[in-house]
């Protein structure tokens, strides 16, 4: 499945990542781990050796560039160096950004499911919104490897898989389909019937 960003969502799953509003009756959220150390010290550890190389790269470039073959392959390398770390710090704002959203009660990412379906949202702009009648089950997998390597979790669909680290979501396979299961013996907020002498 691909992703798409939040302003090609269409309704109703547009409505249920707004941050302004509630949630819509009968909606779950099932949010994303959130965890500002580990993404702190995830830059802290990048950021310092690449910034660093870059720097020795850049006091040994004289000796070096003597053409321009080399002068692009010295940008292209600094580029890089300079790369990994600008995008660690933007994850670490999107993890202090969801916190602050988390502490006020608006974090809109997760796993939302919904009688109409189910939108898989862990940051802003990569949604899989996925119509109920479009979801199979939820599973867990490994890695594999001689170290048993890292867990994933599978939301499988008639429109294919869609995989991201289990440690990515606060719950696990087993809980999102019971939270499905749920959500299916609720009626769709479009067929539920207005009461009487509205």
């Amino acid at each position: 499945m691909r992703c798409v960003a939040d302003r090609k969502l269409s309704e109703p799953f547009r409505a249920w990542i707004d941050r302004g509003k509630p949630l819509p009756m009968g909606v779950t959220l099932l949010p994303r781990r959130i965890d500002v150390p580990g993404a702190a010290w995830a830059l802290l550890c990048v950021a310092l050796p690449c910034l660093s190389l870059a720097a020795i790269i850049g006091a040994l470039s004289h000796a070096f560039l003597v053409n321009m073959g080399s002068t692009a392959l010295f940008v292209l390398f600094c580029s890089i160096l300079l790369g990994v770390p600008i995008w660690t710090a933007h994850r670490l704002w999107r993890t202090i950004d969801a916190s602050r959203d988390q502490k006020v009660g608006a974090l809109r990412q997760g796993l939302f499911v919904g009688p109409e379906g189910i939108l898989l949202r862990l940051v802003p702009n990569r949604c899989y919104p996925i119509p109920m009648e479009r979801f199979v089950k939820a599973e867990a997998w490994s890695g594999g490897g001689s170290d048993g390597g890292e867990e994933y979790t599978r939301i499988a669909t008639l429109d294919g898989p869609i995989d991201f680290v289990e440690d990515h979501l606060t719950v696990f396979a087993a809980e999102v389909n019971q939270a499905v299961a749920a959500a299916r013996s609720r009626p769709a907020a479009s067929s539920e019937k207005p009461p009487a002498g509205a």
